[in-house]
């Protein structure tokens, strides 16, 4: 009976040594009226102390799990 527990608590505490940190990331906003491409230039800042590049970012590690246009103008 001790073995399938000790195993069991060996699975958890291998599952929770690879969790990764999950940041929701935002750049500068943009005029609406100006059809502005994403580029490799483009700055993102993720929290307090991660900002970068999408290629800085991906460097870090970091993977890009979706780039979703937002307006922050509540007319639109």
């Amino acid at each position: 009976m001790k073995t399938p527990i000790a195993a069991a608590l060996l699975l958890f505490a291998a599952g929770a040594v690879q969790a990764g940190d999950a940041h929701v990331c935002r750049s500068d906003a943009q005029s609406i009226d100006k059809v502005k491409s994403l580029t490799d230039n483009t700055v993102f800042t993720c929290g307090e102390q991660l900002k970068g590049t999408l290629p800085q970012l991906a460097k870090l590690g970091w993977q890009i799990v979706q780039i979703v246009q937002q307006t922050e103008d509540p007319a639109v």
